[in-house]
């Protein structure tokens, strides 16, 4: 099985590769929660120190998968830790290019770096600007907002909850009032402990885990920080094996908010 033939079997794709969007969770709007874990469910190393967890294919996988969705999203702390660059650059060359997705970055109090990645390559015209959420409210941050939009940087204040987090849904209404109709969510461990709560994982479309053949240790950073004890069912859809790794995609069943 390719990378390719995985997830047409795994997401609602056209012929071209791009999403369609029937039978969704919020009308004309997908949302993938992905992210790649150890065989002992850590997502990195100690204190977030970035480790290289999905082999060759797998990350060809990851990256056909940005170019069927409009947007990326990440929270800060993944930008801080990894500086990642949430592009395509893996995908084999073309005359024609791939669809870039529109980098989203989770960032409650502005602490995006002005020299990360994201924000240099798009300045040298070989990315996007990242769209960037902060809390709302907040005067503290206007020259730092500013700061960031002089850049080229897309800034937008959203009213956020307890803990200082800003609400997935009401994440989603700011994409689609920018034209967004799929996300693609990459993490790290709050956004996906967040989107694998309650109310939250019932805004979630389809999510697809990749286990890599590596143990991390008891040190590491596991996949979420609830502690709550009780149990998340998932629907298995679709499983693999791409290169070392272990691919497998989940449907949230219906009613999944009611945890067990």
């Amino acid at each position: 099985m390719t990378p390719l033939e995985f997830l047409k079997d795994a997401l609602p794709v056209d012929v071209n590769n791009r999403l369609h969007y029937s039978n969704t969770r919020i009308d004309q709007f997908w949302t993938t929660l992905t992210f790649a874990q150890s065989l002992d469910g850590k997502i990195a190393g100690i204190n977030g120190q970035q480790i290289i967890l999905s082999g060759k294919e797998s990350m060809f996988m990851t990256h056909w998968m940005r170019s069927m969705h409009d947007a990326i999203l990440v929270g800060i702390n993944t930008v801080i830790n990894d500086n990642p660059q949430l592009n395509t650059r893996h995908l084999p060359s073309r005359d024609e290019g791939y669809p870039q997705p529109l980098p989203v970055i989770l960032d409650t109090t502005l602490r995006i770096p002005l020299d990360c990645k994201l924000i240099k390559n798009a300045v040298t015209g070989i990315g996007r600007f990242p769209l960037v959420l902060c809390a709302q409210g907040s005067e503290s941050l206007s020259l730092r907002k500013a700061e960031l939009e002089s850049l080229g940087v897309t800034v937008i204040p959203v009213a956020s909850k307890e803990h200082g987090r800003i609400p997935l849904l009401a994440t989603i209404n700011v994409l689609q009032q920018h034209g967004i109709r799929s996300l693609m969510i990459e993490g790290g461990q709050t956004v996906i402990s967040s989107c694998l709560s309650s109310p939250n994982v019932a805004l979630i479309d389809r999510i697809i885990i990749t286990v890599a053949p590596v143990f991390i240790g008891e040190k590491g950073l596991a996949v979420t920080n609830d502690s709550s004890g009780k149990a998340k069912k998932l629907q298995i859809a679709v499983t693999g094996a791409l290169g070392s790794d272990i691919v497998a995609s989940y449907e949230v069943p219906s009613g999944s908010h009611n945890e067990e």
